[in-house]
């Protein structure tokens, strides 16, 4: 097993024929699925993957895959406004 154990939620900023869409899957609430999924709408990304596993020791990690360093602050900021993720 590897640094991290489990992953407990996955956003992915789509965009395709109809626009841009988040789509945010993992063990969430299906109200705090539609909050992150506003609050994150509102970024200007295109394409990319933001993931928040849990390690061995039972803390949150986010790992963003093809998103600019200028959001992953933001993006932090908003996820963690949800305290219980």
């Amino acid at each position: 097993m590897g640094v991290f154990s489990t992953t407990r939620l996955r956003v992915r900023f789509v965009t395709d024929r109809n626009g841009r869409r988040v789509v945010v899957k993992g063990k969430v609430s299906e109200s705090d699925r539609g909050k992150l999924g506003r609050l994150l709408g509102t970024l200007p990304l295109r394409k990319g993957e933001v993931h928040v596993r849990e390690d061995r020791v039972g803390r949150a990690r986010v790992v963003f895959d093809d998103i600019p360093e200028k959001y992953h602050q933001p993006i932090r900021n908003l996820l963690g406004n949800l305290s219980h993720l």
